[in-house]
């Protein structure tokens, strides 16, 4: 129903002289010393003459200004200027957000034709690509700096997306700045999003991978659609342009990994396949790649993953989709081992809120069985699967209480999730990027997402503070030995602290932050230096801190600070991620 009839806003414009049709500001090259810039005004001329054109910055009053014979019709001006020792954008985490703001003024002898302002951000974005020991490299470079990307997939807020206002976007990526969030993926079976999304992102830091709007189907390529398609990628990548947060323009979403591996060619002849193949060759190698070199200097990437989870490749070089995890259903520790150079896809889903699973519970109630209720999965096996992973995780909680059980699978998708995003961090830099799928979510439902409908934050959206956060302190269990990694994604000034931990049993109550007051084991202070990166700061034999006890309910509280004990940086979490005990967590 949404693609019927015009969705949005009509204007009529009229103007007598002439007006400006789009303003782009190109960053020719950016360094910490100075930043050259071209823009460039499309200007529309209803009629021919002498015309001005000013260009100033909001920030200094510098301007730049040039004088133009414009000809009736379409007219390109560039205007050309530097910005000595600009103020750079930085993606959250790395640094203020800073932006630049223009006014763009254009006369017509005396008379103002027209004034409009315009605003970017001065940042050099790059994706790395560099065949390795490994395979092939997959990381983001922000003004040289290698950016390990922390996020999240994004879909649309609402399922008729014209209700969703200014007030739920910025309220959305507000709570993503504060999850330590620094980019989201636009999933190609969405929508391009509305331009406050994008200034949103420009405002708090957060790198924007872009995709197209195709997603896991095949797609034609004769004249007629192509060119649409030149006609859709033409618009958006000039309205988008301007946008500092855009880091990545994707062609689309598992297309490729569809043809390859989930029976689609099945039943066709070599001619049918030959053809299909050629049309996406066209769409997707072809026209799009050259839109957008054409357009903007943002890198294009052909699909996301490049290789499905079945082809070995897809840990050792591209983007990986890891649904071994849930659709599969592997266990979690698989995020342990299977680590890629960049994770765009991977989740868990879980209940909702409490407000929004009332919502849902209507007639009879809440029931598994109920038809009405099951209407909401969001997958056929919902229910049972998301039972599995609690019956593995957590073999005790029962379905007594429908919101214990509720919150409870809120805890196994945080707890759960949150284990891989720590694996992929220790992993750096051979692994750079975690995504997960997916933040919010369209509807009332039983979902991946990490906020609900009414933009509820579900424990996983909680615990990103702590697994996203710029600097992290990350334990865990290898081959009976203890390892503590330190990991820190900005490049502070290193730093020497003194390093202690303590081994508790879990409480056993509930859901609980406490601890049992009997400390098992006390390490003695050890002096640690700590630089950017992931590294290991100190590993230990576990039958040495523990004996003949298993790690299994044990607690860890490890703290980092100075020699005269006060605590810089401090991070409790379970000694083994699968317990038999609840979790430690708001």
């Amino acid at each position: 129903m949404i693609t019927c009839g015009i969705t949005k806003d009509i204007e009529l414009i009229a103007y007598n002289h002439a007006r400006f049709e789009d303003i782009h500001i190109e960053q020719i090259r950016v360094t910490e010393e100075v930043a050259q810039l071209k823009t460039t005004f499309t200007i529309h001329a209803a009629k021919e003459g002498k015309y001005s054109v000013l260009f100033e910055m909001l920030r200094t009053g510098e301007n730049w200004t040039t004088d133009v014979v414009l000809k009736k019709g379409m007219n390109l001006v560039e205007l050309p200027f530097d910005i000595e020792a600009p103020y750079r954008w930085w993606s959250n985490g790395l640094g203020n957000a800073n932006l630049y703001k223009f006014n763009a003024v254009l006369h017509f002898g005396d008379e103002l034709v027209e004034a409009r302002q315009v605003q970017t951000g001065i940042r050099d974005i790059k994706l790395i690509t560099q065949k390795d020991s490994i395979g092939e490299s997959f990381y983001f470079s922000l003004n040289d700096v290698p950016v390990f990307a922390k996020g999240a997939n994004f879909i649309p807020l609402k399922f008729f997306p014209g209700e969703a206002t200014e007030d739920d976007y910025r309220k959305m990526i507000l709570s993503c700045k504060d999850a330590n969030i620094n980019m989201l993926r636009i999933w190609g079976g969405g929508v391009y999003e509305e331009d406050i999304f994008y200034k949103l992102c420009d405002e708090y830091g957060i790198m924007v991978w872009q995709d197209f709007m195709f997603a896991c189907a095949m797609y034609p390529a004769d004249s007629a659609f192509v060119t649409t398609v030149i006609e859709e990628a033409n618009q958006q990548t000039i309205r988008l342009r301007n946008h500092p947060c855009i880091a990545l323009w994707c062609g689309n979403n598992e297309n490729m990994e569809g043809w390859e591996r989930w029976g689609w060619q099945q039943g066709l002849t070599n001619d049918q396949k030959f053809r299909i193949k050629r049309a996406y060759d066209d769409v997707f190698d072809r026209t799009l790649p050259k839109i957008v070199k054409q357009n903007t200097k943002i890198d294009y990437w052909e699909s996301s993953p490049r290789f499905g989870r079945a082809d070995k490749r897809s840990f050792t070089e591209g983007d990986s989709h890891y649904w071994g995890l849930w659709h599969d259903e592997e266990p979690f520790e698989g995020l342990l081992q299977k680590v890629p150079r960049f994770m765009s896809e991977y989740g868990m889903q879980s209940f909702p809120s409490d407000a929004v699973l009332k919502e849902m519970m209507v007639g009879d109630g809440f029931s598994f069985d109920n038809t009405g209720v099951a209407q909401h999965q969001k997958h056929n096996r919902g229910f049972k699967l998301m039972d599995k992973y609690m019956q593995y995780w957590y073999p005790k909680v029962s379905t007594d209480s429908l919101l214990f059980y509720s919150k409870m699978t809120q805890a196994v998708q945080a707890e759960g999730i949150g284990m891989g995003i720590e694996a992929h961090r220790r992993a750096m830099p051979n692994c750079m990027g975690t995504l997960y799928w997916q933040l919010n979510d369209v509807w009332p439902s039983f979902s991946w997402s990490g906020m609900d409908y009414k933009g509820n934050p579900k424990l996983l959206h909680h615990h990103l503070k702590t697994v996203y956060a710029p600097q992290l302190i990350s334990c865990i269990v290898e081959k009976d030995e203890l390892l503590i990694y330190w990991i820190s994604d900005n490049y502070i000034k290193d730093e020497t602290l003194h390093l202690s931990f303590s081994i508790y049993d879990t409480d056993q109550s509930a859901l609980s932050n406490e601890l049992d007051p009997g400390i098992i084991y006390q390490s003695p202070y050890k002096e640690v230096n700590l630089t950017q990166g992931s590294h290991i700061i100190h590993r230990i034999s576990v039958k040495e801190i523990l004996g003949k006890q298993s790690p299994m309910d044990k607690v860890i509280v490890v703290t980092l600070g100075n020699k005269f004990g006060s605590e810089k940086y401090q991070r409790k979490q379970k000694l083994v991620s699968k317990s038999n005990k609840y979790l430690l967590m708001p």
